[in-house]
């Protein structure tokens, strides 16, 4: 779950770089945060607060968006984290972060 709030800073290269700029967003959001959540275990991913997260992810969005004339101005993802004592069906601790 969550938002993404960006600016367009030059409307002739959105225009010509992306078909649909919602769309091609909200992709860059979801493979950008996957990358993040398949790099990390999720010891190292419930330790970090969800707004150091989307600082993190802020930055490599602007890198990725600057292309296309836009600029991310502000993200708000939130990160579900399983429990500690959550169990998987084989009785192991369950490790799998995911992004609501």
């Amino acid at each position: 779950d969550g938002a993404l709030y960006y600016q367009v800073l030059e409307a002739e290269k959105v225009v010509n770089h992306v078909d649909s700029l919602s769309s091609a967003a909200l992709g860059l959001v979801q493979s950008t945060a996957e990358d993040l959540v398949s790099d990390m275990t999720s010891d190292s991913l419930s330790r970090r607060r969800s707004n150091e997260i989307n600082q993190w992810l802020l930055g490599m969005l602007n890198q990725a968006s600057s292309q296309w004339g836009v600029r991310v101005t502000r993200l708000d993802l939130h990160f579900e984290f399983p429990d500690e004592h959550q169990t998987d069906s084989e009785g192991g601790t369950e490790k799998d972060a995911s992004l609501s």
